[in-house]
């Protein structure tokens, strides 16, 4: 038997956000259907997260400012 989800994708807005969760503009999952949207209130799906090339590229960002910041301290 398989499943057949009407699936669409839209972007979200995840600000404000708290901690280490995604924030800005990604693109969100759509895995419910507008009549289910229509009669609970209720969105179901989940948002995607950046891909791994990308956050390779910000991870790397980050660690080159860190070392840049402590040989700033010295």
């Amino acid at each position: 038997m398989s499943l057949r989800l009407p699936l669409s994708l839209s972007w979200i807005d995840h600000n404000p956000q708290a901690g280490r969760e995604m924030k800005d503009h990604h693109p969100f999952l759509v895995l419910s259907t507008a009549p289910f949207h229509a009669s609970v209130g209720l969105v179901v799906g989940g948002a995607m997260p950046p891909g791994g090339a990308e956050r390779q590229q910000r991870r790397r960002l980050r660690t080159e400012q860190l070392q840049a910041r402590r040989l700033e301290r010295r």
